[in-house]
């Protein structure tokens, strides 16, 4: 601080040390909800004027709206603590799940006997499709099935079916004249 009364001409010398303790952050931000997707990074040490460049990090089942972003250290004017770069990302349309059909054995086990791969949105409800297999009916009480389900960013959604096999009573009789050496009727089972 200078303090003086001037009477004659006079030529005062200034000087300004540029701000060295600024910092700038890094935000991974869900498009359209502001949902943060990865923790926020506070990058520190930066002087005023100083230009930064980030990198978008790699976030399972979405896309980046950029690769990398910059900005110059305090060229927001209003604030220039406030140096930030934000990274927009999109749900991803390619994700992968997998609709698993079982079908019931003799043993009353269950044994996979189709995978079908799908592509979807990531966190997009989906619901597995029923097929039709001849002799066998889709079976939603079995304890491992899981019918429907949101995609998961990471493409490990499996749904599960499974489908019990059709039983049948069958019954014996004679038709006719019934030899008297004929063995007795065997009795009526499930096949």
């Amino acid at each position: 601080e200078v303090a003086a009364t001037v009477t004659k001409d006079a030529t005062y010398v200034a000087q300004w040390k540029i701000r060295d303790d600024l910092s700038y952050t890094v935000r991974y931000l869900e498009k359209g909800t502001d949902r943060e997707l990865a923790e926020a990074l506070t990058i520190g040490g930066k002087a005023f004027g100083d230009k930064v460049t980030a990198t978008a990090c790699s976030i399972e089942g979405y896309k980046a709206d950029a690769s990398t972003k910059s900005l110059v250290i305090g060229s927001n004017a209003a604030d220039i603590e406030d140096n930030v770069i934000t990274f927009y990302y999109t749900k991803r349309a390619d994700v992968h799940y997998q609709v698993q059909h079982y079908q019931q054995k003799l043993d009353n086990s269950y044994e996979l006997v189709s995978t079908i791969n799908e592509v979807g949105t990531t966190d997009a409800p989906v619901k597995a499709q029923p097929k039709q297999y001849d002799g066998f009916t889709l079976n939603l009480d079995a304890p491992d099935t899981v019918a429907e389900g949101s995609i998961a960013a990471d493409g490990s959604l499996v749904l599960k079916l499974y489908y019990k096999r059709a039983q049948h009573k069958v019954s014996y009789r004679y038709t006719g004249v019934v030899p008297a050496a004929a063995p007795a009727v065997p009795a009526p089972e499930d096949v």
